[in-house]
């Protein structure tokens, strides 16, 4: 059972991003009246629902400071399941070491890229085509198959976010997942059994 402390934990990730520093916002959590928490960096969204108690509205950084000011309404982002296009089940375990591998095994591919020049770092991008996911550029091609389930829409994403959700779920006690496809660039969503934990991540168009 996913606990506050693991949530805020987990949430820490999206909270430092580079978005923070523009929206100073988006360094805290979002504790709803209802009891949910959110957090965002504008390119992933978790949602987790009635787990806290506060009824104040506040917004809270992982490390305990309030922040002042009026967080987001992030609640149009999140899609009607009904419009999905697609909706498979996946064994986390499985999601989780096919995600790491070829975030790891991409990142290493990006560094060496940039390596003594000063272009800018860029995380892997995981694409979900056919039967698995994986990640190419011109030094290195990688997938994981996931046979007999097939995506029905080719889709790209930042291959780190993917493995940060797999490991707030799995946290949570999760073991299958339903991950939930709207469009080739529309945003998908990752949710546990219960649906009272949703990650959603942004596509991606794939940098050369």
């Amino acid at each position: 059972m996913l606990t506050y402390e693991t949530f805020m934990k987990h949430a820490e990730k999206v909270c430092k991003s580079p978005s923070a520093g523009v929206r100073p916002m988006l360094s805290g959590v979002k504790h709803k009246e209802n009891g949910d928490l959110i957090c965002t960096d504008s390119h992933r969204l978790y949602v987790a629902k009635e787990l806290h108690s506060r009824d104040d509205g506040a917004v809270i950084t992982p490390r305990g400071k309030i922040v002042d000011g009026n967080y987001p309404d992030v609640s149009r982002l999140i899609p009607d399941p009904l419009y999905a296009k697609q909706s498979l089940e996946i064994e986390l375990n499985e999601l989780f070491r096919a995600a790491d591998m070829i975030a790891a095994v991409g990142g290493i591919a990006q560094k060496s890229m940039v390596e003594g020049t000063k272009a800018e770092y860029k995380p892997p991008a995981l694409d979900f085509i056919e039967d698995a996911i994986g990640y190419t550029n011109f030094a290195v091609k990688i997938s994981y198959s996931f046979y007999p389930l097939r995506f029905e829409e080719p889709i790209c994403s930042n291959a780190v976010y993917v493995p940060d959700a797999v490991k707030l779920l799995k946290a949570a006690g999760c073991e299958t997942i339903t991950i939930r496809f709207y469009g080739s660039m529309r945003p998908f969503t990752l949710t546990n059994e219960d649906e009272n934990l949703l990650v959603l991540i942004l596509p991606i168009r794939k940098h050369s």
